[in-house]
């Protein structure tokens, strides 16, 4: 009699309990629900069997498949899918496994089954979980009593669950009392292997998972629909080979930004110091401080002799400057104006003296703190830097007095300039002012150790134009040895582009792009503008923190750059798809010294990827930043299909760190 009330209540609390999964139950807001804490308590038992001989069967996947519908309602996705029935592969019981995961943190938050539940209110939880309207009230009751018995008597919650969800899945769905119950529960098993097995898509995100299923019934036509919604969101597959080292070619620290780590704007902006350091930037140019370091405020009489220390103000200037300084960045030290403070020489003997005050800035700050690069001007092509009635000729006389006059005061030093605007290289105006530049100061044998351009652009593509062409032209005349710099650059907001793309996956996935490209094209040296707002009023303005020196999405991307420049040694990496536009898919690989590698990744399609990874060991650890998250989303695998977002930037390493 005991025997067949047992195996009464195992069937009909199965066929409850897989009812239930209907009920859509939602995350606690104070518990991390993620399936990525039930991948790593699984992975770290794997080290107890061994690697799967064989392929996983067809009916050990649907064995995985019917635990995660009972035990989370979800779907398992395909990688912890494979995960589980790589257990079952190397001998695990099907019940062994169902009380690994009754074992996992996840299965025991408060909105599924926390271990304070008596035994008969976990069971009639689970059975309201499980079963919702398709069985009544007394007949959940009933069988939570039974449940409870059993489990007061040693039975485990996992053994218990995988007996009845196996007995559920096998009632005949013509039966009056279970059918509806057995239906629904097959409906949502077909479901969830259409999606964890058919169309292999990867997800950590219970509430992601448990979507799949959720409204799935017992009606055939739920099906069709739930599998449509995963036709419309299944991601495009691609591979992404990492191969071998490329000759002569390095991962360069292109980590600089302009202005800060000194508040601007609002007097209540922090500091930003410490969430430089955070990030990895290592140069920080002296422009747009509105006042510290501009020669307006430091020189500002152009009549006085730049020789008589009077003649100078450097109280504003020296804070700033000593905060870089004392941030262990190094300055990019900028000779002109802040946009708001432009005061530009008047004729021959302002400019004389102009030039002769730069030398000696130059050389009281070089006692200040260190720095290799004095950039001499900045967007002379652009009339808000030198307005009329001032010339191009008249600048062009301006950079060789003083990049000769800072050369021959402090020889070791690079000079170089003048930071003119995109127009250089992409209108024919602008081309000729920079041949014209050009070969004006090689005329008068005027140094340029560096030439220095600007851009805002949304397309990657724009600044390898720009890279290629004006090292093309610094050749053409001469100027071989002549380092390239971009010291301004961000997204734009002025061609149709809404502002706030800066802000969100969108804005991340550009500039990781467009810096790809500066490093695939020799820029040597990169200033990111800008590093911190001016005003919360203004929060969709150029910098990488908010004025109150919180992070954006572009402060997280910044450090990923960051840190895939501790993998110094280049390394290609290569895309093939045959459902993709690979052009807007940008690489980058390296490797250390230890041979660690790794990707950083910027997906400029809107198309969520599903990639299989090659060259890479085992396990990877993924780094995202997308819309789905203000910060950095960060997880590791072993398996190698990694999920990238649609506009999102993305690094994976297999340092294991």
């Amino acid at each position: 009699m005991k025997r067949h009330l047992l195996n009464t209540a195992i069937s009909v609390l199965m066929v409850l309990f897989l009812a239930a999964c209907g009920s859509g139950i939602k995350t606690n807001n104070g518990t991390d629900a993620s399936m990525t804490s039930v991948y790593q308590a699984l992975t770290a038992q794997k080290s107890v069997i061994k690697s799967a001989a064989t392929t996983p069967t067809e009916a050990q996947k649907i064995t995985v498949i019917k635990l995660f519908q009972a035990m989370f309602n979800a779907a398992p996705g395909v990688d912890l899918l494979n995960l589980c029935a790589d257990f079952l592969a190397n001998g695990m019981a099907d019940s062994d496994l169902a009380n690994l995961l009754a074992g996992t943190a996840l299965f025991q938050i408060d909105t599924l089954y926390p271990t304070s539940l008596s035994n008969y209110d976990f069971s009639l939880k689970f059975l309201n979980n499980l079963l919702g309207p398709t069985v009544s009230e007394a007949n959940k009751t009933g069988l939570a009593s039974q449940m409870g018995e059993l489990l007061n008597g040693g039975w485990k919650r996992g053994d218990l669950v995988w007996l009845l969800v196996s007995a559920l899945s096998n009632i005949p769905t013509t039966d009056p009392t279970w059918g509806n119950a057995s239906a629904q529960l097959n409906n949502r098993l077909d479901v969830s292997y259409y999606y964890s097995v058919t169309k292999a898509i990867p997800s950590s995100d219970l509430a992601t998972l448990q979507a799949v299923t959720a409204s799935v019934t017992y009606d055939p036509g739920t099906v069709t629909a739930a599998k449509a919604r995963i036709d419309a969101q299944a991601p495009v597959t691609i591979s992404i080979n990492i191969g071998s080292n490329v000759s002569g070619e390095t991962i360069r620290p292109l980590l600089g930004v302009n202005a800060g780590p000194t508040p601007q704007g609002d007097a209540i902006n922090p500091d930003v110091t410490k969430q430089y350091q955070a990030i990895g930037v290592n140069l920080v140019r002296t422009h747009d401080l509105y006042g510290p370091l501009d020669m307006s405020i430091m020189y500002p009489d152009r009549s006085k002799n730049p020789e008589t220390a009077s003649s100078y103000n450097f109280t504003s200037s020296d804070q700033a400057f000593d905060a870089i300084i004392q941030g262990g960045f190094e300055p990019y030290f900028r000779i002109g104006d802040s946009y708001n403070n432009v005061k530009t020489p008047v004729n021959a003997t302002e400019r004389a003296n102009w030039a002769a005050a730069a030398a000696y800035i130059v050389g009281r700050y070089l006692g200040r703190g260190n720095f290799r690069y004095v950039e001499v001007g900045n967007e002379p092509d652009y009339n808000q830097f030198w307005p009329a009635p001032r010339t191009m000729q008249e600048f062009y006389d301006l950079y060789v007095r003083t990049s000769k006059a800072i050369k021959t005061a402090h020889p070791s030093l690079k000079v170089g300039g003048p930071g003119f605007t995109q127009n250089c290289f992409k209108t024919s105006d602008g081309k000729t002012q920079l041949s014209d530049f050009l070969s004006y100061i090689k005329a008068q044998s005027a140094p340029l150790d560096f030439f220095s351009w600007h851009q805002y652009s949304n397309e990657p593509g724009d600044y390898t134009t720009g890279a290629v062409y004006i090292r093309e032209q610094l050749n053409t005349n001469g100027f071989t040895a002549a380092e390239n710099h971009i010291s301004e650059w961000n997204s734009d907001d002025r061609t149709g582009t809404p502002v706030d793309v800066r802000l969100g996956g969108q804005g991340s996935a550009i500039i990781t792009g467009s810096w790809i490209a500066l490093m695939n094209n020799g820029i040597q040296q990169s200033l990111f503008f800008r590093g911190n707002d001016t005003s919360m009023e203004l929060t969709t303005f150029y910098g990488l923190f908010y004025a109150d020196g919180t992070y954006k999405r572009n402060a997280h991307t910044f450090s990923l750059w960051g840190q895939i420049s501790a993998y110094p040694y280049r390394l290609s990496a290569s895309a093939t798809s045959s459902d993709l536009d690979v052009t807007k898919l940008h690489l980058l690989a390296g490797r250390n010294g230890s041979d660690q590698k790794a990707l950083l990744l910027a997906n400029l399609n809107t198309n969520k990827l599903s990639a299989t990874l090659t060259g890479l060991k085992t396990p990877i650890r993924i780094r995202v930043i997308s819309d789905a998250s203000a910060s950095i989303q960060d997880s590791s695998q072993t398996s190698m299909l990694v999920t990238i977002p649609g506009y999102s930037t993305v690094l994976v390493t297999d340092d294991g760190l």
